[in-house]
């Protein structure tokens, strides 16, 4: 089959000399276009399918959960008096700048979960925030409401000493008090602040230099820092204890 000369010879040999091999398969072909459409076929099937980002995120559980692991100190899985609390917030509102309850975990003494839910916002969540929170959409979609987990938390924590970091505004979130002498804030014990200059530590720091486990390397988890929480407790419990009953 000959071809007549098409409009741009920069595009397509005119000259059956300058033919390649390639072009002379090609006008060999009985149908041009049934011949691109395989060829776009083939192109597609050779195509690498698209990572899915499951594995990203099983990787992340994984190092999380080992951990969280490492953070657990008995096998005991009860209530016990002393239990840890913390929270992940989302933002609502214009650009995300106010804060409502998105999970709440609640370890024992020995660092197992007692309770660990999501929650369903009461209002449109604007910013997710899970580079540091770890929430995402999908995971407040079937969750029980703000109601409910308040009430369960409420029941959790009557009576029990609280532990966490910064807990004011673990409290502010889930719109409870506790008593003051039944709190235990990792940021306001004076040894840890110690450890910076007098200063608010972050439980990340307080995890590596007292723990030696790195936490809080990408998204938060309230289950792991819960548990982090309740082990620095763990550690300076003696002290801790004796110097509240010093100035009682």
């Amino acid at each position: 089959i000959v071809r007549p000369p098409m409009a741009s010879s920069k595009s397509f040999p005119v000259d059956p000399k300058d033919y390649s091999s390639n072009w002379k398969r090609l006008l060999s072909e009985k149908d041009i276009d049934d011949y691109l459409k395989r060829k776009r076929a083939n192109r597609k099937r050779r195509q690498p399918k698209e990572a899915t980002t499951a594995p990203k995120r099983t990787q992340k559980d994984e190092e999380s959960r080992t951990r969280s692991q490492s953070l657990t100190r008995g096998l005991y899985k009860g209530k016990t008096d002393s239990v840890a609390l913390d929270c992940e917030m989302v933002g609502v509102g214009f650009n995300g700048r106010e804060s409502i309850l998105a999970r709440v975990s609640v370890v024992n003494s020995h660092g197992n979960v007692l309770y660990d839910t999501f929650v369903a916002p009461s209002e449109r969540v604007t910013d997710y925030r899970t580079f540091v929170s770890g929430v995402r959409p999908a995971d407040l979609r079937h969750a029980p409401n703000f109601a409910k987990v308040q009430r369960e938390v409420a029941d959790l924590i009557k009576g029990r000493t609280v532990v966490g970091h910064d807990l004011k505004n673990d409290f502010k979130a889930l719109m409870l008090g506790h008593p003051g002498s039944k709190i235990r804030d990792t940021t306001a014990y004076k040894p840890f602040r110690k450890l910076n200059k007098g200063d608010k530590p972050s439980l990340r720091r307080l995890a590596q230099e007292l723990l030696g486990i790195t936490i809080q390397k990408s998204e938060h988890s309230s289950v792991q820092d819960a548990q982090a929480a309740m082990a620095v407790y763990q550690l300076h419990k003696t002290e801790w204890e004796s110097s509240l009953r010093g100035r009682r």
